[in-house]
């Protein structure tokens, strides 16, 4: 797949943020196929405390699209505090930018092709766009294709043979068609061009570990399993009943937590995917087997997610999560009593 770069001379470093301009990279090996992503994109990324990084990516031409943390939920923004003076912090190389963070976490910012890398203590524990599958559909594509016309017929074909105008291609008495076929209008194909709205994003997290945990609210084995290619985690908010033979079901319940996490003896690390649509994750083995590889492809809505990293303690890790998108709240009392699933073959009498 075709690589994202970032064009240097568009790094511009702010007081709070960083922004920056991404390139496709154009090959003779695409000039005749059609590429559905957009060629150019503006990326923005903070820094929180704690070490923790947001990025996010819009095409260029593009109007911000919905967004969930700007709407009050998924992230705490009373709780979080973006780091400031983000010049003291970023030093400029020849291949990129580094990013020091807080709590040993640090991040550089790879220029061609785009990557941006998490370190922990000065160990790898996160690749952003590995595999190069940064996905931002093109809007309004131009497409060429044909499509079928139909034309009535220009004349009756059950009029008699000897009463057809001159010229005209009349059905031999003897082969007659019957009714139903007489009455299909012949179909001929047209050129026509229109545009492809294209809506859907994905990027693709490389993680230093095989041991991946999380994209909760599902009645399955707690550490992830690979999915190959064709098998994906879905997203997917439904309510349903429904398990194999060994009692475990990979599809969502009533809900769906865009998050993953993989652990490791020296090191923990997650990604929060910042998105409500639709989503799709694949797990797969990658670097010989030594990593894994977590893809994302969500329907529609932003491209935006969250990298946080901890060393070697899941527990410090989950409570970075919890400055980020809030600490959940105790249940009020009028909730507390007896509770029965609807699931449940006995009567709750």
């Amino acid at each position: 797949m075709t690589a994202y770069y970032v064009e240097p001379d568009s790094l511009v470093i702010h007081e709070d943020a960083i922004h920056a301009r991404l390139h496709l990279h154009d090959h003779e090996y695409f000039a005749n196929s059609m590429e559905y992503r957009a060629a150019h994109l503006d990326v923005h990324m903070a820094l929180f405390q704690e070490g923790i990084m947001q990025v996010k990516i819009k095409a260029s031409d593009e109007e911000e699209r919905f967004s969930i943390s700007n709407t009050g939920i998924g992230i705490d923004w009373d709780q979080i505090k973006v780091q400031q003076h983000m010049q003291d912090f970023v030093k400029i190389l020849d291949d990129g930018v580094l990013i020091s963070g807080q709590d040993k976490v640090s991040y550089k910012v790879q220029f061609d092709p785009f990557r941006i890398i998490q370190y922990v203590n000065g160990h790898e524990t996160i690749i952003v766009n590995d595999n190069d599958n940064l996905y931002y559909d093109a809007k309004d594509l131009g497409v060429h294709h044909t499509r079928a016309e139909h034309h009535e017929p220009a004349h009756d074909t059950h009029a008699p043979v000897h009463d057809a105008p001159h010229g005209a291609h009349a059905i031999p008495e003897t082969h007659h068609a019957n009714a139903a076929d007489t009455k299909k209008p012949a179909k001929a194909a047209k050129s026509t061009s229109s545009n492809v709205q294209g809506y859907s994003v994905g990027m693709d997290f490389t993680v230093n570990t095989t041991h991946m945990y999380g994209i909760p609210q599902r009645a399955d084995s707690f550490r992830l399993q690979e999915t190959g290619f064709d098998h994906p985690y879905r997203l997917f908010n439904q309510d349903r009943q429904r398990f194999d033979e060994q009692g475990k079901n990979s599809e969502p319940l009533y809900g769906s937590v865009p998050y993953i996490t993989g652990h490791s003896n020296y090191m923990d690390a997650s990604i929060a995917w910042m998105n409500s649509a639709e989503t799709f994750v694949f797990l797969n083995h990658a670097h010989r087997g030594d990593k894994t590889n977590s893809a994302f492809i969500s329907e529609g809505n932003a491209l935006e997610f969250y990298l946080l990293g901890a060393e070697g303690n899941p527990k410090k890790l989950q409570k970075k999560l919890s400055e980020l998108t809030g600490y959940t709240p105790m249940p009020p009392m009028h909730s507390l009593g007896y509770h029965f699933s609807k699931w449940e073959d006995n009567s709750a009498h």
